[in-house]
């Protein structure tokens, strides 16, 4: 107890009795030089030694109640009842204060990133689980299964594998980019033919209305995600034998489709993550976080992306590209 408190206590007094030593010094320098009678000297310490003494036991009780308070308040965290006897340990304590809010404030972030990130892992292995459910559903009931049956559900893994693969690549985003002029008819192209199968069975065409030597500045990996995820929301919310337009002019993409459209309501939120909407949770199989991944690649691209829709009348987003 007296090494724990008191000591530090008695030592923290040094500064000022080291004070009071160097003023008798000095009166006694003076009497000396002066030619002072002895008896002021020693009237000037009996008179100032007991108020000393009584200052000094006060602040080394104020000082030795102030740690232990200290003590406490680490364990219980409640540092607001920490009340400092003078203005640099009131500095001292408002400054660790609102370090420690800052550092709470910090760590509940992070664990409802870290809750968020878990649920949304959740909702991808559903999602991931579905086609091969599928399939092992037509397996136990069929001798054979339709090839195109077996592509359609391994394309549809595979969309939600890249999907997740994507999300996280968004925490080491600026590592991954590769910035080279490309041919947006080709990129195009490609992604129509790696989604080929879901165009097929839901029997949709694709329009594509594009120049030949259309050509961009830009990652052509992410500019594939976000084309890709485009078209398949579009194909999921379109009835069958419907189209889907690709157009481009002066810098700007637009994708239209001929589907069932978003509610007025809903449509400032279709880029919050997990947000699925009245058609996501009809149709049963959204995760509510493709668009939101196509809006924060398009933040990092400097892709303006614009979103315009009616019920059961379509919908038109358009991606507007740096000059």
């Amino acid at each position: 107890m007296f090494k724990k408190y008191y000591w530090p206590a008695i030592k923290a007094q040094w500064p000022w009795l080291l004070g009071y030593v160097l003023i008798m010094l000095l009166v006694t320098l003076l009497s000396w030089i002066y030619s002072v009678p002895l008896a002021f000297f020693i009237d000037f310490v009996r008179f100032s030694i007991l108020p000393v003494v009584i200052v000094a036991l006060y602040r080394i009780f104020k000082t030795k109640k102030y740690l232990q308070l200290l003590a406490k308040v680490t364990i219980n965290g409640q540092w607001q009842d920490l009340k400092a006897h003078d203005v640099i340990a009131q500095a001292y304590q408002h400054a660790f204060i609102q370090l420690i809010q800052e550092q709470q404030h910090f760590r509940q972030k992070i664990q409802l990133q870290q809750q968020q990130r878990h649920d949304y892992l959740e909702t991808w292995s559903h999602e991931l689980k579905t086609p091969l459910t599928a399939l092992n559903v037509l397996a136990e009931n069929q001798e054979t299964i339709d090839s195109n049956v077996v592509h359609q559900q391994v394309q549809w893994a595979n969309y939600q594998l890249n999907l997740l693969l994507n999300y996280e690549r968004l925490a080491d985003f600026h590592h991954d980019l590769q910035f080279k002029t490309i041919n947006l008819k080709q990129i195009i192209t490609q992604v129509l033919k790696q989604y080929a199968t879901f165009f097929i069975n839901k029997k949709i065409t694709p329009t594509i209305d594009i120049p030949d030597d259309a050509t961009l500045l830009t990652d052509s990996k992410w500019l594939s995600f976000i084309i890709g995820q485009l078209l398949i929301n579009a194909i999921k919310y379109s009835q069958p034998n419907k189209k889907i337009i690709i157009s481009w002019q002066d810098q700007q993409l637009t994708i239209k489709d001929q589907g069932i459209g978003i509610a007025p309501d809903e449509l400032p939120r279709i880029f919050e993550p997990g947000f699925t909407g009245t058609n996501g949770r009809q149709q049963g199989d959204a995760t509510g976080m493709g668009l939101y991944i196509v809006k924060t690649v398009t933040q990092q691209l400097h892709i303006k992306i614009a979103v315009a829709s009616q019920l059961n009348k379509g919908m038109t987003i358009t991606l507007t590209f740096p000059k």
